[in-house]
């Protein structure tokens, strides 16, 4: 398992392998109402490589760690995605808006954000049912991410 510490930070950012572990626990029909909240970025492999915009997604990963902050657990999953597991459904419009705002700033639109979201443990039954889900609703939302 990887643990991405920000510096001069509390937050830690968690890989793809603890994602899975702490949505299968979610996921229990006992456990407490919770959101996974998955944000994928279009357009994200041709603004790359047409100007270079990695620190743009740096700059939107970092973003949203910070719009996570204490309401929930922050995940490092795809480069194209931005991924969290929220403990307090009402922040998911702020969490939203932020990013939505942040690509904005930007000027001419460089990426799309599509969401996908999933109420834990109503929705899914286990982390993979969970996952499947978050990406059709990304998907459906503006067809197919070309994830890397």
């Amino acid at each position: 398992m990887s643990v991405t510490a920000l510096p001069n930070a509390t937050i830690e950012i968690f890989d793809r392998s603890r994602l899975l572990v702490d949505l299968d626990e979610a996921t229990a029909p006992e456990s407490p109402h919770a959101v996974l909240l998955v944000i994928g970025l279009r357009q994200l492999g041709d603004a790359v490589a047409r100007d270079g915009s990695d620190e743009i997604v740096a700059d939107l990963r970092a973003g949203f760690t910070e719009l996570v902050g204490a309401d929930g657990t922050d995940y490092q999953t795809r480069g194209s995605e931005l991924c969290a597991i929220l403990d307090d459904p009402t922040v998911v419009s702020r969490i939203v808006t932020g990013i939505e705002e942040r690509l904005a700033g930007y000027g001419e639109p460089l990426f799309r954000a599509a969401c996908g979201i999933v109420e834990l443990p109503a929705e899914a039954d286990d982390a993979v049912s969970a996952l499947t889900l978050a990406d059709r609703r990304v998907t459906a939302a503006h067809g197919p991410v070309g994830y890397d």
